[in-house]
């Protein structure tokens, strides 16, 4: 009985049979894939490119913030803490140095700055006043980076070398500044912070801080001074205009355009006498006319050259 049933309802109503066209339905389907995969690309680049609020490449830069680039530091894979074996980095810095006593002469004060941490701030304080001190200009490095002094703890200040410390326990400046100096080499000195001090940031709304540096200029050629992220916290802007030229660090790979933009417009309004820009990290894509790799094999080849004869001529001593 039940085989009956089903064989009642199992008939055949149509039988099997190869498509006449299954080329032609393909080739439907191909098509009509392609275009949904290229339309969905073009939206998803589209909403990608909005979010992005990067720059691309650094000739954007001067239009949108009204004011060129001073110099370009590559982006390097050879860092160890706060130095660079690499030559284009290192050619780059010493640029840098020698526009800037083209521009401001032999006798100058600057403050670096940044948005975020991380652009290479504290790592071009440290080069660029090496390089100062290598042409023969008696330098001053400051560590104003109170809530983290890194440049102190890089070259390992003595907890008696606290400036700010030395400074408010000696009423005499001179005397404290002699007491709270760290001599790196003959033409290159340290004035840091121990991270186990406990600072108030507000020092820098002091006359203390506008009578040391002051002094500091008196008695060096060239002051260097390291700060923290200026987006994050505010603790040198008090004293922007007691420098010469406010050097802002900025990695184009990571911080926005309107962050940037935000922080001069901050420095400007602080009184900052002269603003310079320079891009770090800089790619052979966001600066394809200016980064080529033939400057890259000539600093390595020159920089090879120059250590291998330094070592033979030391090694000859």
């Amino acid at each position: 009985m039940t085989s009956g049933m089903w064989a009642q309802f199992a008939q055949i109503h149509k039988s099997a049979s190869l498509p006449s066209e299954p080329i032609k339905r393909l080739k439907f389907q191909i098509i009509l894939s392609l275009l949904v995969a290229l339309v969905g690309s073009i939206v998803s680049a589209f909403i990608l490119e909005s979010l992005d609020i990067r720059f691309k490449s650094i000739e954007e830069i001067p239009s949108y913030l009204k004011m060129p680039v001073f110099g370009i530091i590559p982006k390097s894979k050879e860092v160890q803490g706060y130095n660079t074996d690499d030559g284009a980095v290192n050619e780059a810095i010493r640029s840098i140095r020698i526009m800037l006593n083209i521009i401001k002469g032999n006798n100058l004060s600057m403050l670096v700055v940044s948005c975020e941490d991380g652009e290479g701030k504290t790592f071009f304080a440290n080069l660029i006043s090496r390089s100062f001190s290598e042409a023969g200009l008696k330098t001053a490095l400051l560590d104003f980076n109170l809530r983290h002094p890194a440049l102190s703890q890089f070259f390992g200040l003595p907890e008696d070398k606290n400036f700010i410390k030395v400074i408010s326990e000696n009423p005499e400046i001179e005397r404290a500044c002699e007491l709270a100096e760290f001599k790196i080499n003959d033409n290159l000195s340290l004035f840091g912070v121990n991270e186990e001090f406990n600072l108030n940031p507000d020092v820098f709304f002091s006359s203390m801080s506008e009578g040391f540096i002051n002094y500091l200029k008196s008695k060096f050629n060239v002051l260097v001074a390291d700060s923290p992220p200026l987006f994050v916290v505010s603790d040198v802007l008090p004293i922007v205009n007691s420098f010469d030229v406010v050097i802002v660090i900025y990695d184009i790979g990571r911080v926005g355009r309107k962050k940037l933009k935000f922080l001069i417009d901050k420095l400007r309004e602080g009184g900052a006498k002269d603003i310079r820009l320079v891009v770090n990290k800089a790619t052979y894509e966001s600066a394809p006319d200016i980064l080529s790799r033939s400057n890259r094999y000539y600093y390595y080849y020159y920089y090879s050259k120059s250590k291998e004869g330094k070592g033979k001529l030391e090694e000859k001593n």
